[in-house]
């Protein structure tokens, strides 16, 4: 009974995961709260989840922030651009349904920038999250890994938007639910991403040097 507590026991660890998660979901919601900062934190949740995935460290707090600082003017450019063609995006939508009739090549446009905005989305900040690249690099690479992983990548960006398709599709279930993802589910879609992307991107980060032993050539 009493080694149910101690700090390393499988129930004591397990208690920790989900209180850290519940510390980087608030820490995202607050953080987010400007608005204008929205990808700045999302990029400092990604950068703690790929950490602790990866175990290299077991703390929330000061990683967090860390990372925010780090990526905050990438991040929010990247965040702004987004933000700008979801608007557009959106107000394009409302046009075409409440409109004239919808015409085919009117459509393909808006696809076209919808598309972009899922994809830019589901890997930019994640991207930002574990490479110092330029941001122009990293849209590019987005695109590419789309192409090269296109199952993955949908599965990465319906995690992504999961509470919003909640949102949209069945909105009497998203606000009954409404507590958890402000308490956790955020940070937990995030965690099970970073999953499926590290597996992308370890593909392509510089593998660990080999200590070769002494006396070896």
């Amino acid at each position: 009974m009493f080694n149910l507590w101690r700090p390393d026991s499988p129930f004591m660890q397990k208690m920790t995961f989900v209180t850290n998660l519940l510390i980087l979901n608030i820490l995202w919601v607050l953080c987010s709260l400007p608005v204008i900062t929205i990808g700045a934190s999302t990029t400092a949740m990604y950068s703690v989840a790929f950490a602790y995935r990866r175990k290299e460290t077991d703390s929330v707090i000061k990683p967090f922030f860390i990372a925010f600082r780090k990526a905050f003017a990438k991040s929010t450019i990247c965040w702004v651009i987004l933000l700008l063609l979801g608007i557009a995006l959106g107000y394009d939508i409302i046009l075409l349904i409440y409109g004239a009739e919808m015409e085919l090549f009117l459509c393909i446009p808006v696809i076209l920038v919808g598309l972009l905005v899922l994809i830019e989305g589901a890997y930019l900040f994640p991207q930002l999250a574990l490479f110092d690249n330029k941001i122009i690099t990293m849209v590019k690479n987005s695109f590419l890994l789309f192409l090269l992983f296109p199952i993955q990548s949908i599965a990465i960006m319906i995690l992504t938007l999961f509470p919003w398709l909640l949102l949209l599709f069945i909105p009497q279930l998203f606000w009954y639910t409404l507590l958890l993802w402000t308490l956790i589910g955020i940070a937990v879609c995030a965690y099970i991403n970073c999953f499926l992307l590290l597996k992308i991107f370890e593909r392509y980060m510089p593998k660990p040097p080999i200590d070769t032993p002494q006396g070896e050539a």
